[in-house]
């Protein structure tokens, strides 16, 4: 072991940068390939793999929301059915509107003021007009749920 460190150590040191150095002055230029034409691939045009799997499970999960849904229609109480989407937003839309009217007859009316609540006619037609605003945002937040069971009449 000792002979080997001798040896080591009586060794001409190398220049290893100098090395480097010399080396790539002398070595020549590295050519670049030309542009690479991506149409002459043999997979251009072709959809990914990872992209086949992808469609494939969003597709699979499609079919799993469909049969839960037929499942779900299935499971319906002897006559309801489950409301659809449109016919949601269209309730929503006309409570929405009919909010918007009753608001403004209520805005419209001398009784926002205590001082003109003097008489009983007055003071019930606020109550009304509160009482009415409240069970149309009732309605409204019930409507906001993800599934409703309605009376199944043939209508729709």
């Amino acid at each position: 072991a000792a002979a080997r460190v001798a040896a080591a150590e009586s060794a001409p040191r190398k220049n290893f940068v100098q090395a480097n150095a010399i080396e790539n002055i002398l070595s020549a230029p590295k050519r670049e390939s030309g542009p690479v034409d991506w149409r002459k691939k043999p997979d251009f045009g072709k959809v990914p793999t990872y992209l086949k799997n992808i469609q494939k499970e969003i597709g699979e999960e499609h079919e799993y929301i469909r049969a839960m849904h037929e499942a779900q229609a299935a499971a319906a109480p002897p006559g309801m059915r489950l409301m659809g989407e449109d016919e949601k937003m269209e309730l929503v839309i006309s409570l929405k509107t009919k909010w918007d009217a009753v608001n403004s007859e209520y805005q419209k009316s001398s009784t926002l003021s205590l001082a003109s609540l003097d008489t009983i006619g007055k003071v019930k037609r606020k109550e009304g007009y509160e009482a009415q605003l409240a069970q149309i945002e009732k309605d409204i937040e019930k409507l906001s749920k993800p599934v409703i069971w309605v009376h199944d009449d043939g209508s729709y």
